[in-house]
Order: C-alpha cells, then sequence, then structure tokens
C-alpha cells in the first residue's frame, strides 16, 4: 500500500477538535476537509471566544488547531493560556502560520505541533495523528 492510501486512525474516532483562525476561508476548507471524519468540530474566528469555549469544554476538547498570527490574542497566547491551567493542559495543539516563524519562542515550543500554511489534507491528517501519538 502506498503512503498516499493510508488512511489516519484518528478519522474514524469522535475526537473533538478546535480550529482557531481569523480567516474564514481556512475554516471553511477544514470543514470541508473533516466532513468524511468521525471528528467532532468547533470554529472560532476569535481565539478569546474559543478560549471560553475551551474553558466550558475542558474535558471534551482533544486538539486544538490554532492559526499563530490573530486578532487581539495571537494563537502563541492561547498557547500559554491552555498551556499553563492545570484543567486544560493535556489539551494538544498544532499551530499554523503562513509566515516564517521564530520556533524558538517558549510559546511556540509548548505547542504539540506545527504546521506551515498552505498545505494538503493529507499533511495536516499526518501531524494530527503524529500529534496525538504524542509525537510532535
Amino acid at each position: 500500500m502506498e503512503q498516499h492510501d493510508l488512511k489516519p486512525e484518528f478519522i474514524n474516532k469522535p475526537i473533538n477538535i478546535v480550529f482557531v483562525d481569523d480567516v474564514k476561508g481556512v475554516l471553511i476548507g477544514a470543514r470541508l476537509s473533516f466532513s468524511y471524519t468521525k471528528c467532532k468540530l468547533a470554529f472560532f474566528t476569535s481565539t478569546k471566544k474559543a478560549l471560553a469555549y475551551i474553558l466550558r469544554n475542558s474535558q471534551k476538547v482533544d486538539l486544538i488547531i490554532s492559526d499563530i498570527r490573530q486578532h487581539k490574542m495571537s494563537g502563541l497566547e492561547l498557547v500559554l493560556k491552555i498551556k499553563n491551567n492545570l484543567k486544560l493542559k493535556h489539551i494538544k495543539i498544532i499551530l499554523q502560520t503562513a509566515e516564517p516563524y521564530d520556533c524558538a519562542q517558549p510559546s511556540f515550543l509548548a505547542a504539540d505541533g506545527y504546521i506551515q500554511k498552505p498545505y494538503l489534507r493529507e499533511k495536516l491528517f499526518m501531524k494530527i495523528e503524529e500529534v496525538l501519538n504524542n509525537g510532535a
């Protein structure tokens, strides 16, 4: 079986994923990419609204995929708020951005994974599978 024919295990599980991006087109693309999976999805254009949702649903959220550059609170700030909260630090986080970034920043290092935009669905799915299996 070729590499691109392999399907990640997470797509058949009810994984709860929160997407945060201030570009609605990115969120629409994510919705389409996950339409055939069993994942439960929540979408936010605001990190503050996403954080409020995550705080209310801390035991239900398995993964956060957040853009770094956001209005008011960046994805890096979101990472620190999640990872410094005892009730939330178990949640895996993948950061994404279209711009080159300093990967040595402490908040960046606290994330569980990183993906450069634009990317193909398969690349994102591979990164999610890696992060959910404790890779980075």
